[in-house]
């Protein structure tokens, strides 16, 4: 038995590379295939397509990837789409022979009641404007029976989140109680033998359902950076699980240096730079490819070359008349504004006041968290984006290129302003 199988096959073109495709208003690189039957929870089923390129272009079959995902989805409250993911892969796309790619997941617990839908993206390696297709056909989704996987363990254990394992300290750690008795108590304890001692207590009275497993969970976050320990308590006092510590408990060794990461996430906001040229080739051990390499744009701060921003006047689009606007209360002109410099946004070349502020934000809470340590040298060196030295960290001169521009954005308290009033996304004839 499988279901759905698609009408003999569906094309899509690849987007090009940088554009995920995902935006509601460019929709050519996706195919959607909504209202398949809905999966029942906890069973075994299997994805599978094939695929092909259409057609070649000159310089031979376009190479890329293709996306496939099998999602259950609902609109939680206010129509906000909520999708959960039971199957999601890519595959190479580099020939004209059809190639099969199969899968299999197993659904959530809490899979039942929700709409079913299968999902296709296509992306190419490059930048080429030239059309290409991809088929795809046989689309397939076979459900296998139950799911034999044991998920349940037969006592409550305490578990490690490793998701937000910070570097700096241990205090931001999660650990995940499955199973726990309601009622039952969570003890942070340092010491042993004589030197015991709790030092917290929480009490547990009540577990939510995990997503994926139906196991009854309870989050607990320790705020606490010292040698210690978890124990979890029955009602009668008896110890039902234990860590040997709580700065990581029993888990696969990892490491949460981050240490080019950090750096990385930094050169993110330097690649996002206005009014500057922007050289990538630096970090020879990541394998960079260099394409975001780019010519200043919009003004030039190194041969002083400005952005100016003008207020509109004139006629728009609509024909709405914007003759009486851009002058000042007692009938001067506005003169053009300096906005040189700052960020783009992650998706276009436009510069946001509340986006760069909102990030700014964040970096600026982490130069905070590092003067009040005293690290923050050594954590965000002079010199980290091997972009050149001045003396200041490298996390400074970031924050500080957003920071001037943000200045720049503001108007002056006791400037006055007229502008017209009113509805201008159609022909509006109203008074201004």
């Amino acid at each position: 038995m499988a279901w759905p199988r698609t009408p003999p096959a569906s094309s899509l073109p690849p987007a090009r590379k940088g554009n995920n495709g995902l935006d509601a208003s460019k929709p050519n690189n996706l195919v959607y295939l909504p209202g398949l039957a809905e999966l029942l929870p906890n069973k075994k089923y299997k994805f599978s397509y094939a695929v092909r390129a259409l057609t070649a272009v000159r310089s031979g079959w376009r190479k890329g990837v293709l996306m496939a995902s099998v999602t259950a989805t609902e609109h939680v409250a206010g129509g906000v789409y909520k999708p959960v993911v039971y199957s999601e892969h890519q595959n190479r796309m580099d020939g004209g022979s059809f190639r099969t790619y199969e899968m299999e997941f197993v659904t959530p617990v809490t899979a039942q009641g929700r709409p079913t839908e299968i999902m296709f993206q296509a992306l190419s390696d490059d930048d080429s404007l030239d059309p290409a297709q991809r088929c795809i056909t046989d689309v397939k989704l076979v459900p296998l029976g139950d799911n034999l996987e044991v998920m349940r363990p037969t006592r409550p254990e305490i578990r490690y989140n490793q998701v937000v394992a910070g570097q700096e300290e241990g205090m931001n750690t999660y650990f995940t109680i499955i199973n726990p008795p309601i009622p039952s108590t969570i003890q942070v304890v340092t010491g042993s033998g004589a030197t015991e001692k709790v030092v917290r207590n929480q009490a547990i009275t009540a577990a939510t359902p995990d997503v994926h497993s139906g196991l009854p969970t309870y989050s607990y976050r320790t705020y606490w950076n010292a040698p210690a320990r978890l124990r979890l308590l029955n009602e009668r006092g008896s110890v039902m699980a234990e860590t040997k510590t709580i700065n990581f408990a029993s888990s696969a060794p990892y490491s949460a240096q981050a240490r080019n990461l950090k750096r990385d996430a930094l050169h993110f906001f330097y690649a996002q730079r206005a009014a500057q040229d922007i050289i990538d080739r630096r970090y020879q051990e990541t394998g960079y490819r260099n394409w975001l390499d780019r010519k200043a744009g919009h003004g030039n701060i190194s041969t002083g070359a400005k952005e100016l921003a003008t207020c509109f006047s004139g006629v728009d689009n609509f024909g709405n008349d914007f003759a009486g606007a851009c002058k000042t209360a007692t009938g001067l002109a506005m003169a053009p504004r300096d906005v040189t410099g700052g960020w783009y946004d992650a998706g276009d070349q436009g510069k946001y006041v509340v986006n760069g502020a909102t990030a700014l934000w964040a970096l600026q809470n982490v130069i905070e968290y590092h003067q009040r340590k005293g690290t923050l040298d050594a954590a965000f060196p002079d010199g980290m984006l091997m972009s050149g030295t001045n003396g200041y960290s490298d996390l400074l001169d970031e924050a500080k290129y957003e920071m001037q521009w943000l200045l720049m954005m503001q108007i002056k308290e006791s400037l006055t302003v007229r502008v017209p009033v009113g509805n201008y996304d159609t022909k509006d004839r109203g008074a201004c």
